[in-house]
């Protein structure tokens, strides 16, 4: 008994080891990437924090959708219960209401869902593309295929803008000229493309290119704790400010996104919309000159 009396001041002295801080994987350019895809890198939670909040707009504006929906009134209706005759609600717009209710709600849930995922750190967020000569980002449209030029150069036109796309798509060939796709890729604009008509017009389009983007990044691990705080503290980046500075080449903070820039029709632009992009109206137009 004195023998364990002695050994238990001593046992309970012994010191843990101290918890070691908890490590995740995300993403960084590799040291060979593109000077644009170090600088997207260095942006990525100030990116994020943009997409959050665009999202959480739409968020917000679903809800007051929702809202407005549900204080919707049911119309009444004349119904005829043998010799009865009297007023219910109206079984077609009761239904309708239903589904409305149902489907903003699922809309809801989906966006947040997006917003958890960008809040992970292990997630890369993607800027959707900027109509700006330097832009970069994910490209979603119904375009039409105008010309094959050969395996890896098209003419195709996004909402009546003709441009000249670069790299190897999967069945843009298939579509023939004058026939439609879908084009969802990873593009950046190198310029502007001038090229010669059979009608002997010099035009000017722009330059799409199609990237590999994921080649150019890699995960590593980094303190959990920092990770977090990073994302908290980040301010936000819109992509039209991200594509000003690969344009510029400094990574100097957000630059002025009413810059001149040769896409745009005016030299004052528009206003983004709620995704950043330039409005419709504001799209690049096609240049023609007879020689």
């Amino acid at each position: 008994m004195e023998e364990l009396n002695r050994q238990a001041p001593a046992q309970g002295t012994e010191k843990r080891p101290a918890p070691q801080p908890k490590r995740l994987k995300v993403w960084r350019a590799k040291d060979d990437a593109p000077a644009f895809v170090k600088i997207w890198s260095s942006r990525l939670d100030e990116l994020r924090a943009w997409q959050v909040e665009a999202f959480t707009s739409k968020i917000n504006a679903e809800k007051a959708r929702l809202a407005e929906i549900n204080r919707r009134p049911i119309p009444m209706v004349t119904a005829r219960d043998g010799f009865i005759v009297g007023k219910a609600p109206d079984a077609a717009a009761k239904r309708q209401k239903a589904d409305d209710v149902r489907a903003a709600e699922r809309n809801i849930q989906n966006l947040w869902k997006e917003v958890h995922s960008l809040e992970d750190p292990a997630h890369l967020p993607l800027p959707e593309l900027t109509w700006k000569i330097g832009g970069f980002g994910i490209c979603s449209a119904e375009c039409s295929l105008v010309q094959v030029i050969n395996a890896t150069n098209f003419l195709i036109e996004i909402d009546q803008t003709s441009v000249w796309l670069e790299g190897t798509y999967p069945g843009i060939e298939r579509a023939g000229d004058g026939g439609t796709f879908s084009l969802n890729a990873f593009v950046q604009i190198k310029g502007l493309k001038t090229y010669t008509t059979v009608t002997n017009f010099r035009r000017q389009v722009p330059h799409f290119v199609l990237l590999d983007y994921q080649s150019h990044f890699q995960q590593i691990e980094v303190d959990e704790a920092d990770a977090l705080a990073h994302i908290k503290n980040a301010k936000k980046l819109s992509p039209a400010s991200l594509a000003l500075l690969v344009q510029s080449g400094k990574d100097e903070g957000p630059a002025s996104p009413a810059d001149s820039d040769p896409l745009k029709r005016n030299a004052g632009g528009q206003p983004p919309d709620g995704r950043g992009l330039l409005v419709p109206k504001d799209r690049p137009i096609t240049v023609e000159k007879r020689e």
